[in-house]
């Protein structure tokens, strides 16, 4: 059985008032430290999936993450 590890709670700098990181070196730095995916559970704001598409891209992740 596969094992997934998710930050299940996180504010991103672009679409939180209290997020001081931005999405692309949160997924950057749970991806490095073995993590499967993340929750972004920015304030009023659902992230357009094209958005998301460009932040695993631009962050080198695969689609699953």
């Amino acid at each position: 059985m596969p094992r997934y590890l998710i930050d299940l709670h996180c504010h991103t700098s672009e679409y939180s008032f209290d997020g001081r990181v931005s999405g692309e070196d949160i997924v950057r730095r749970l991806a490095d430290q073995g993590f499967s995916g993340v929750v972004f559970t920015d304030h009023s704001n659902v992230w357009p999936e094209e958005e998301l598409v460009e932040l695993r891209k631009t962050a080198g992740l695969p689609a699953e993450f």
